[in-house]
């Protein structure tokens, strides 16, 4: 397998300083070596024909990798305190107890909290027992009699026939104008409401013709005594009563018509008042007209215990992760605020903190594949995944670097502790049992466009254009245009005697 490490961030350590030693003694010794034989052994040499240099096409691997470091963190990282002020009763926890969700943690005294909840407790109970139920329902019955009253009144100053075809003029437009706003609405169905308000139209001024002409006669006409008689006065010409007519005024109709909304409305609330009494929803419609003294009254004695309730679970300070106490920094008997006073860090799922070279980053994105060599554990390979990379970059000893998290899967048995430094080695690119040559085999064409020299029995080169995978500074994948077993040229090589 060929691996290439694009080494980012190093560490320096003193085994390696010790092997680059070796290394520059051997690279002098070397160079020494060949001074003497340049200098004391320089023999004329004669040159031949330019051998051609091969290579077979394998199979292999190419894993193409970037170095960089990191560190381990806790996954959940929580400072907590009290939302309210008051005395701390109790503590139950200590640094190094491991908690769940949702465990107590602190506890404030609550004895005012617990007055003012059982208070508001009291007051909910009275305004929703079965006698106040039964008194909101007795009001609905009553209202509904006060809208009958005002609709009867407003019938008998308009006309019956009138009033009937208000309302349907009214719902007509109505329904008109929300098909009007429904893209879906056919033509058809606007044809048809239009002929419908149309015909409701024509019937309502025919109904206000015959309050006109007849309705206002029969109902608002009177009879008057003859002022010198003494009698019904009487048309002398027919020998009929002489009426006087009095029609309602502009004035008597429009307050029958406030009278009757509001005998509405009032019904409404009545309705909706014994409803929130029983816990029942109300029509959404009715939040928009609903403001009765009642329904205020009970919304308010609601919140009441509401905030009654939120103040008592405000006392109790609980675990919102599972996780180990790391922290705590406040006693028994002391006034607390809302600062934090106790911390909790989830040890037992750890992720990796790493950086990276800002030049990585064409290579990195989530769910890239790395490897983490644990500083604690110099044999062992933790696997895992990157979780997200910063939007922005970061300075890490004194450089702009790529800060990235990345998962782990831990092997069974294998303690991590926060801060535990690590090597990381992210996995850019790799590829396994492939088709592989050797760099120098690929020529390219073209941006994007390669070819190689396919050696023929004959000894003969065969220019083959072929796909390229991934490649590193050794090898290139191909992905078609060669087999397996093939001799492909790599160049030629001077040759010297």
């Amino acid at each position: 397998m060929t691996t290439t490490n694009i080494r980012l961030l190093k560490r320096k350590r003193q085994k390696r300083n010790r092997w680059i030693t070796v290394i520059i003694i051997l690279l002098v010794m070397s160079g020494g070596g060949y001074y003497y034989t340049q200098v004391y052994n320089n023999t004329p040499t004669s040159t031949e024909e330019p051998a051609l240099q091969t290579a077979k096409v394998r199979t292999g691997d190419i894993v193409i990798s970037l170095n960089g470091i990191g560190e381990i963190l806790p996954l959940d990282d929580i400072s907590v305190g009290f939302q309210t002020n008051g005395t701390i009763k109790s503590i139950p926890v200590s640094v190094g107890d491991i908690v769940e969700e949702g465990q107590l943690l602190a506890q404030l005294d609550d004895t005012n909290a617990q007055l003012q909840l059982e208070q508001a407790q009291l007051d909910w109970l009275v305004m929703t027992s079965p006698q106040a139920i039964a008194e909101a329902e007795l009001d609905v019955f009553l209202s509904y009699d006060q809208v009958t009253v005002a609709e009867e009144n407003l019938k008998y100053l308009i006309s019956p026939s009138v009033y009937h075809w208000e309302i349907e003029v009214d719902i007509l437009e109505k329904n008109l104008l929300e098909l009007n706003a429904d893209p879906q609405t056919t033509e058809e169905t606007l044809q048809l409401v239009q002929n419908e308000l149309k015909t409701a139209k024509s019937n309502l001024d025919q109904a206000k013709y015959v309050y006109q002409t007849v309705y206002l006669i029969e109902n608002f006409a009177y009879t008057y005594t003859d002022l010198e008689t003494g009698d019904l006065a009487i048309d002398p010409e027919t020998g009929e009563l002489l009426l006087n007519l009095v029609p309602p005024t502009s004035n008597q109709i429009s307050l029958a018509r406030a009278s009757l909304r509001d005998a509405r409305l009032t019904y409404q609330e009545a309705q909706a008042y014994v409803s929130l009494l029983k816990g029942e929803s109300i029509p959404e419609e009715a939040n928009n007209i609903i403001n009765g003294n009642s329904i205020a009254k009970l919304e308010q004695a609601k919140l009441a215990l509401e905030a009654a309730n939120l103040a008592i679970e405000n006392t109790s300070l609980r675990s919102p992760i599972s996780g180990t106490i790391t922290n705590v920094s406040a006693r028994e008997g002391q006034p607390s605020g809302t600062n934090s006073i106790i911390e909790i860090k989830s040890i037992d799922q750890m992720v990796l903190s790493f950086y990276l070279e800002e030049n990585a980053l064409p290579y990195i994105r989530p769910d890239t594949r790395l490897v983490a060599h644990l500083d604690a554990y110099q044999d062992l390979e933790i696997a895992g995944k990157i979780i997200n990379i910063d939007p922005s970059l970061t300075t890490k000893d004194g450089e702009l670097v790529i800060h990235g998290w990345a998962s782990l899967e831990i092997p069974q048995g294998i303690q991590l502790l926060s801060l535990m430094s690590a090597e990381v080695e992210v996995i850019a690119a790799e590829t396994y049992d492939a088709l592989i040559v050797p760099v120098q085999a690929v020529r390219e064409l073209a941006p994007g466009s390669y070819s190689v020299f396919v050696v023929k029995e004959d000894q003969q080169l065969e220019m083959r254009v072929v796909s390229l995978g991934i490649k590193d500074f050794a090898n290139a994948e191909i992905l078609s245009g060669l087999s397996k077993g093939e001799i492909v040229s790599t160049g030629t090589i001077e040759t010297v005697q």
